[in-house]
């Protein structure tokens, strides 16, 4: 007798009725933890494969240069070329903590611990324009960014219920994006203004777009497109926050994307009146 893996036995039953049905489900079962495992495999491989070039990659900068510093003769140095070795540490350690900080906040959206954070530090948020501008200032000043920012904010904002650092990480991570996949076209807009009692952020890229699809695929933890021909991708986790802090704040995120021109990210935050 034949019995669908779903199909469930219905008394009177007999003993060749419950062996099939037995038998498909533990079939069934065998082949989800085929699959389930080969997931879990994939995701290791993407995690060290991250782990080994990301992490590397700054460590060896703040070994290199501390070790400079340490062997070379820092009397015949001059103070300009001490603090640019310095500058060069602490920019590997920065580089460091954040990919860290990246890697505890993934686990804390997985496992719900970020709610309970959130509940406990909300409060009405009136000032975005200038959560937005310290981020601005953040990332810009950094002399390694080349890219420039064309900020438009259209104020009065609207006020919102949020947490002022899961807001600046959302916003840091937008605009950290829109720089790795636009090397050759160095201008970022970034928009913020009220609609509809909502306040609207866009974080707008001239880069390489995203395939369309390809575009539900990004929100992915470690998910990186062509990873094999674009190394500047980073670690892969920037979006998966991204999506993870907007639905926390009760917003909503859209994409639109042409391969070759441009990338806009539009954030809509519900107002709190």
């Amino acid at each position: 007798k034949l019995m669908g893996v779903d199909d469930y036995l219905i008394k009177p039953f007999d003993a060749d009725d419950l062996l099939v049905a037995v038998q498909a489900r533990l079939k069934r079962h065998q082949v989800m933890r085929v699959v389930a495992d080969s997931e879990v495999e994939s995701v290791k491989r993407k995690v060290l494969t991250i782990l080994n070039h990301e992490f590397r990659t700054p460590l060896t900068l703040v070994v290199a240069y501390a070790d400079m510093l340490k062997n070379g003769n820092i009397d015949n140095m001059n103070d300009s070329e001490v603090l640019m070795f310095l500058k060069e540490i602490n920019s590997g350690a920065d580089r460091l903590r954040r990919l860290i900080e990246n890697f505890i906040l993934l686990v804390e959206l997985e496992s719900g611990d970020v709610v309970k954070t959130y509940e406990w530090r909300k409060s009405k948020i009136i000032d975005f324009e200038t959560i937005l501008h310290a981020v601005h200032t953040r990332i810009f000043s950094n002399p390694r960014i080349s890219h420039t920012c064309d900020l438009q904010i259209k104020s009065p904002l609207p006020p919102i219920e949020g947490d002022r650092e899961y807001l600046s990480i959302l916003i840091y991570e937008l605009i950290d994006n829109a720089i790795k996949f636009s090397p050759e076209q160095p201008q970022i807009i970034v928009q913020a203004e009220g609609v509809d009692k909502n306040l609207v952020l866009k974080v707008i890229d001239f880069g390489r777009g995203i395939p369309e699809n390809e575009i539900e695929n990004i929100w992915k933890p470690f998910y990186q497109i062509n990873r094999e021909y674009h190394e500047d991708q980073g670690s892969g986790s920037g979006l998966t926050i991204v999506e993870g802090l907007v639905k926390l704040h009760g917003a909503s995120i859209d994409v639109q994307s042409t391969v070759g021109e441009r990338t806009c990210f539009t954030v809509t935050f519900p107002s709190m009146s």
